[in-house]
């Protein structure tokens, strides 16, 4: 996984990729804010059609980050690149992923692949939501084991967004 590691970050050197920096709390420290609010996020208000607004709770963390013990759960690296509209993934899943006995559940490959996509969709227009996921599995996934996830944006239709994505072995 270092040998991944560090070739991503070397390519980050000359600008045309970018290594994002981890977060475990929303959006609010993440890149995407300083990128699309220089550096002051604007108080968001979402409301549903019923009239509900949804709240952030103060203790709150993102799912793919809800585990606090390292190794155990989602580690991964990301890193983008602008001109290509595309993000690269390296995970390793923790043992606290498991489904069947030494492999990830399918749940938590489907969840790190909607993070990927919506960080994807975020770095190359801003605010997104997954309106349709679909996951073709073709392989189990060793807990423990260092795998690249690639996702990029295919095409723009109106305020549509389609994405295309992969999960190999790194």
């Amino acid at each position: 996984m270092m040998d991944q590691f560090e070739k991503f970050t070397k390519m980050s050197e000359d600008g045309s990729w970018q290594h994002l920096t981890s977060y475990e709390n929303g959006l609010a420290a993440s890149f995407f804010f300083r990128r699309f609010f220089f550096f002051s996020p604007p108080p968001f208000v979402v409301r549903s059609k019923s009239g509900y607004t949804p709240r952030k709770h103060q203790d709150a963390c993102l799912f793919v980050r809800n585990v606090a013990t390292e190794g155990r759960g989602f580690e991964f690296a990301m890193f983008y690149n602008d001109s290509e509209r595309r993000m690269m993934v390296l995970l390793q899943p923790g043992s606290y992923l498991e489904g069947m006995i030494g492999f990830v559940h399918g749940g938590a490959v489907a969840a790190i692949l909607d993070h990927t996509f919506a960080s994807c969709g975020i770095c190359a227009f801003g605010i997104v939501l997954t309106a349709n996921l679909s996951v073709n599995y073709k392989s189990l996934i060793p807990l423990g084991s260092v795998v690249l996830v690639e996702t990029k944006v295919e095409k723009v239709e109106e305020k549509k967004i389609f994405l295309s994505g992969c999960v190999q072995s790194a």
